[in-house]
């Protein structure tokens, strides 16, 4: 008994990786294949430890369980996309969406690192301000773009607590850590002059 156990927690770690690698093999395609200029996607991804049965099942038998969704996203083609970035600093505008990837010399995300995001929680459909946790490690890499003064590039990093944006109050949700992968091309640098649009009242709290 204790062995066919074994063999199961063994398939069904083999079963994520896979299913991990082909996520973000299609998050890459999905950027990679646009035309030569401005593209990007966001992912936002609940950790499997936060699904029904792992999220192993198709996702119309987890929504039965659990009503949230496993998987959050928005790209170029959303309405008001948006960015810019630079060394240490990322970011990506849609509506409904403000992303603020910012690290220290350490690699490391900065008090200013945050995520607003739309979310059917309770019942409500509402805008939640994320955070990671304190110190969370972050990856953001970026490369010169064919395109002059522009980069493209991939960053990943993850969300440890939400809260509600227009009120602050803090959620018990996520219960696990979500992951926030993404990758973008051409997208310009990120402005140094007064003119840079401030970020939106909700993602300054």
């Amino acid at each position: 008994m204790k062995l066919f156990l074994g063999f199961g927690a063994l398939f069904a770690l083999i079963l994520l990786f896979a299913l991990y690698c082909h996520s973000e093999a299609r998050l890459a395609a999905h950027v990679v294949n646009k035309p030569r200029g401005l593209s990007l996607a966001v992912r936002v991804v609940k950790s499997p430890l936060d699904r029904p049965l792992l999220g192993l099942f198709p996702e119309e038998w987890l929504k039965r369980m659990d009503p949230s969704p496993g998987e959050l996203s928005f790209d170029h083609s959303s309405p008001g996309a948006s960015g810019s970035v630079g060394p240490a600093r990322l970011e990506l505008h849609a509506e409904g969406w403000h992303l603020l990837l910012e690290l220290d010399r350490d690699g490391r995300v900065t008090p200013e690192t945050a995520l607003v995001l739309p979310m059917n929680h309770a019942g409500r459909r509402r805008a939640l301000h994320c955070r990671p946790s304190r110190q969370a490690d972050a990856d953001l890499r970026t490369t010169p773009a064919e395109v002059p003064g522009a980069f493209d590039g991939a960053f990943r990093f993850q969300l440890s607590t939400c809260e509600v944006a227009a009120t602050g109050k803090a959620i018990d949700w996520p219960a696990a850590p979500m992951t926030v992968t993404g990758s973008f091309t051409s997208l310009p640098a990120v402005s140094t002059g007064s003119d840079a649009p401030p970020p939106p009242a909700s993602a300054n709290r």
